[in-house]
């Protein structure tokens, strides 16, 4: 996530991934498409791209988005 905001969001487009909370093992406790994270929380993220093509992230802060905090993910 990101240090200057308290709170933060990753969000995957046409997909879910597990979520690994910082400190709880090795094995997904939930699945989502979004997470949402305090300044100090840690989170792994788990997914696979199992179809060909590009999936959009971003945070669900659109100050956030309109400041270039989007990316795209490339399955091949």
């Amino acid at each position: 996530m990101i240090e200057s905001e308290p709170i933060a969001s990753f969000h995957l487009h046409a997909q879910t991934f597990g979520v690994i909370p910082a400190g709880m093992g090795t094995d997904p406790v939930w699945r989502s498409d979004v997470v949402t994270l305090a300044q100090a929380e840690r989170a792994i993220l788990e997914f696979e791209l199992s179809d060909t093509g590009r999936y959009m992230f971003h945070p669900h802060q659109h100050h956030l988005a309109m400041r270039g905090a989007i990316g795209w993910l490339a399955s091949l």
